[in-house]
């Protein structure tokens, strides 16, 4: 038999195929042990050439190699193990890898020779910095700075930010952090950058300068010496060649990029700008991405404190309290804390260190001396003292917005314009550009502004030269300033608000011939003695608020330059003189005071805009006559009681000029009087806060708006026999009803109202449907409807019979149209069985609130779709437990519910 025919051949292959295989196996695993014994001892000497050092740097064919030797390492323990599974009989399956075995030693191989010579060689070089300067730097502490960091970084190395505002306060380390960036951008971003460009630019830059030192920075040759134009085209030119981040620190005003030669920053030229200011307003203009810096939380500065001072024995109660006292007055202001820590340094007996705490009062001269380059860049002497008139306030104080506008508008700071909301929106205007400028901050809901106490120490420390303030605000004092201290201070303004003075001597007269502002506002004071106003002539604001004092002296008839005096919440006052003098007066506060009477010659205050006779206890009010005497009052607040007669009614609905009135009326026919003043016909006010309800104190205030509000309250009142129904006003905003058991429907009290934007419904027990579908259909721009705790109401929306009777009506007639409805809210409906019979579109609806409302079976909006932002909130059993006529309707819905408990 020939060979070929040997059946006995393809075992022979097998075995043969089998030992060859595992004998190249073998020989591979001793070229794989020796190529990793190779990469190991060349990462051990990059390692340690890496920290030799300051930027390490992999030469190339380093890179190269250690690339190429994992990979192959990769794919020969990929096929050893592929062997080691295998069975005898099944390796004809990858005979294709069996025959790249060989070709892999030999690679291998090679690849433990060359690294054999790079053993011998040197592997790491220093990185190439990017071009520019080294900073000197001080430590960031905490998770805000490092964050703040991390975020500035990531807009450098991205792609999308290519202009960054970095602003603040003064002091608050935008310098530091930027130095920190300015070092890490030469080290790390080499291969992005080219230069790295830091130009101090301060307060007045010189153009010329300017140019000269970016085109240092850019290694540009500038021939021209004095035409900045040529000179911005050759810079401009040279810079286009270049990748460079251009750092300007301490800027106070925009910076023309084309005036200067610079390139605009973009994707494609690769380049990007960072600013360091302490206004937002600079960084809007130069279009920044703004990263705003913020204090540093009292842990961050207990850190920063520690480790500037060194030595802090936390268990030492009484050098605790030194450091946290430090602390307080540092209020979290980092140069603040470093100055502090810098007087405490390597001082260990407490006593010293006692003694430093005071030195700390003298070191805030220094650093009020950097804050006051914010106060001083104020353009305009109005502004700087309408900042100044902020530190008459307590320190670390919430200062209301309107509070401090009206005060400038009678100090004259704010120009007295012909209305009310034109001179609160220049005052709105001041604060917000303190606000940009780190000069105040916003506070709470957007109504209020704080002072950080530094800069109020800053600006404490101005006025006690000039102009010259008495600040005496929250100190504890239990006795007002002796007449010396009145004297030889001689204030224009002075502040004794938030004190405890119950007593004024009772032949004091200071001789204030200058006084413009007086500020005694909570102070449990009783009496004020007749001789304390007669040497105050220039007075010009006066509040008195919240003070317990019964009647107020004579003298002040004769403050004739007198344009703002305040009265509000003194519940004990029951008399005021004569006011008949008071010609210049603009605005009088009387809410919530004793007096039964308006004081004698208001129909003489001819120039008043503002009066507020909210008050209980009123019974006399002015008369029609005197009403009609005061045509330029804006704004008028008052409580028509049980006294009031239609004539007053009727007058105060022909105040012309009059852009916001708030009433509360004790009567149904007052209330039905005035509001038919407010039809189209009549001259109305643009903002309005009517008030129905039974005698009890409310607040009438009106927050801080941009808009006009118009507002209706009905409060717990009933319509007792022969009064006909409530009249409410056609161009109503929001209407409030509130415990009116009175009222069945909303049909009962509405018919009209197609500007109505909210609805409040809360607690009105025999309030069984909220509208018909004709009334409900014509609320077209409804943003908000919101009933509550109406336990007999069984449906929101009722058919109207004519429409049931008729045949024929179309499917779009049957359809609720609320397109701007935004929120609904039901709570406490124990009887609620349907929404509406009809489809509600509202297609921009993003909450819906349904709480306890355990017989509902419908929803029957129509969301299509519903907005990402679609929020529900409702029990997981009543949703289960809904019917729906469209499925995809609750699917589209489900995805937004957020099932409550509770509910």
């Amino acid at each position: 038999m020939a060979a070929d025919k040997d059946p006995r051949t393809p075992l022979c292959k097998y075995v043969k195929n089998y030992m060859k295989i595992h004998e190249q196996t073998e020989n591979l695993k001793g070229k794989l042990a020796d190529l990793k014994s190779c990469k190991q001892r060349i990462e051990e000497k990059v390692t340690a050439e890496s920290r030799q050092v300051i930027s390490p740097h992999l030469k190339p064919d380093v890179v190269e190699w250690l690339k190429n030797t994992e990979k192959i390492i990769e794919q020969a323990q990929d096929i050893e193990q592929k062997v080691k599974e295998a069975k005898m009989f099944s390796l004809k399956h990858f005979q294709r890898e069996i025959q790249d075995v060989a070709k892999m030693i030999e690679e291998m191989e090679k690849l433990r020779r060359s690294g054999l010579e790079l053993e011998g060689q040197k592997l790491v070089n220093e990185a190439p910095l990017a071009r520019g300067v080294e900073r000197t730097t001080t430590t960031l502490i905490g998770e805000t700075m490092k964050k703040n960091m991390g975020e500035i970084w990531e807009y450098l190395t991205g792609n999308e930010v290519v202009k960054i505002g970095v602003c603040g306060m003064g002091g608050i380390g935008k310098t530091n952090i930027m130095e920190h960036i300015n070092n890490k951008l030469r080290k790390d971003a080499h291969d992005k950058f080219e230069y790295v460009v830091w130009i101090t630019v301060s307060q007045a830059f010189e153009l010329v300068k300017l140019q000269e030192q970016i085109a240092a920075g850019l290694e540009v040759t500038l021939k021209e010496k004095n035409d900045t134009k040529i000179r911005a085209e050759t810079l401009k030119k040279e810079s286009a060649k270049k990748k460079f981040v251009l750092i300007l620190d301490d800027m106070w005003e925009e910076i023309k990029l084309e005036e200067v030669g610079i390139p605009e920053p973009t994707k494609e030229n690769g380049c990007k700008l960072v600013i360091t200011t302490r206004s937002i307003d600079v960084c809007d203009l130069m279009k920044c991405k703004v990263l705003e810096l913020k204090l540093l939380t009292a842990a961050e500065a207990w850190g920063l404190f520690s480790e500037k001072v060194g030595n802090i024995n936390s268990d030492d109660p009484e050098l605790e309290e030194i450091a946290n006292s430090v602390l307080r007055q540092c209020a979290g202001l980092p140069l603040a804390i470093v100055t502090a820590a810098g007087s405490m340094k390597e001082r260990h007996d407490i006593e010293v260190r006692r003694n430093a705490l005071e030195e700390l009062s003298q070191k805030k001269v220094d650093i009020c001396k950097q804050l006051r380059i914010s106060y001083d860049r104020l353009k305009e002497e109005k502004l700087r003292h309408c900042f100044l008139y902020c530190a008459l306030y307590p320190e670390d104080f919430k200062i209301s917005k309107n509070e401090i506008t009206g005060s400038w508008i009678a100090v004259g700071l704010v120009d007295k314009r012909k209305s009310v909301q034109e001179s609160y929106a220049e005052g709105l205007s001041i604060l917000k550009i303190f606000v940009n400028n780190f000069l105040l901050e916003s506070d709470g809901d957007g109504r209020w502004v704080k002072m950080h106490s530094l800069l109020r120490v800053m600006a404490v420390h101005i006025t006690s030269d000039s102009p010259r303030f008495m600040i005496k605000s929250g100190l504890q004092l239990r006795k007002s300033p002796e007449e010396e201290e009145w004297e030889e201070t001689n204030p224009e303004r002075a502040s004794l608000m938030w004190n405890e003075i119950s007593e004024i001597p009772s032949n004091m007269s200071p001789n204030c011939p200058t006084l413009s502002t007086l500020l005694l506002q909570r102070n449990p004071v009783e009496k004020i003695p007749e001789s304390f106003f007669v040497n105050m002539k220039e007075l010009k604001l006066l509040n008195l608020s919240y003070t317990k004092v019964e009647a107020l002296p004579s003298s002040i008839s004769d403050l004739t330059n007198l344009r703002t005096l305040l009265l509000q919440f003194c519940e004990k006052l029951q008399h005021v003189p004569s006011l008949e003098k008071l010609s210049s007066l603009l605005t009088l506060d009387l809410r919530c005071t004793s007096i039964k009477k308006v004081p004698d010659g208001i129909e003489k205050l001819v120039n008043l805009t503002y009066l507020n006779l909210y008050s209980l206890k009123i019974d006399e009010l002015p008369t029609g006559k005197e009403l009609s005497q005061l045509k330029g009052l804006q704004e008028l607040r008052i409580y028509w009681g049980k006294k009031t007669s239609a004539e007053t009614v009727e007058e105060a609905a022909r105040l012309n000029n009059l852009e916001t009135f708030g009433g509360h009326f004790h009567k149904l026919d007052d209330f039905n009087l005035y509001v038919k003043s407010l039809e189209p016909e009549r001259q109305a006010p643009k903002s309005y806060n009517l008030l129905l309800a039974p005698a009890s104190e409310f607040d009438m205030s009106f927050p801080v708006k941009d808009v006009y509000m118009k507002d209706v309250t009905l409060w717990d009142f009933n319509i007792s026999e022969g009064e006909g129904s409530v009249v409410i006003p056609s161009d109503v905003k929001r209407l409030k009803m509130n415990h009116c058991d009175v009222i069945r429907s909303l049909n009962d009290v509405m018919s009209r109202g197609r500007g109505l934007t909210v609805l409040c419904i809360h607690g009105c027990r025999n309030l069984q449907q909220l509208s018909s579908f004709k009334v409900l259909s014509g609320l077209t721009n409804l943003e908000v409807i919101d009933i509550k705790s109406c336990f007999e109401m069984k449906e929101i929306i009722a058919p109207d019979v004519k429409k049931q009777d008729e045949e024929g009506t179309s499917s779009s007639e049957k359809q609720i149209f609320l397109p701007k409805l935004r929120k609904l809210q039901l709570w406490f409906l124990p009887e609620l069985e349907s929404i509406s019979k009809e489809e509600i579109n509202c297609g921009v609806l993003r909450e819906i609130d349904i709480r306890k409302c355990p017989k509902l079976r419908k929803l029957p909006l129509f969301v299509d779709p519903p907005p990402a932002t679609t929020e529900i909130k409702i029990g997981k059993g009543l949703w289960e437990s809904l019917e729906w006529e469209n499925v995809n309707a609750k699917y589209d819905l489900h995805r937004h519910c957020q099932f409550m408990p509770y509910y």
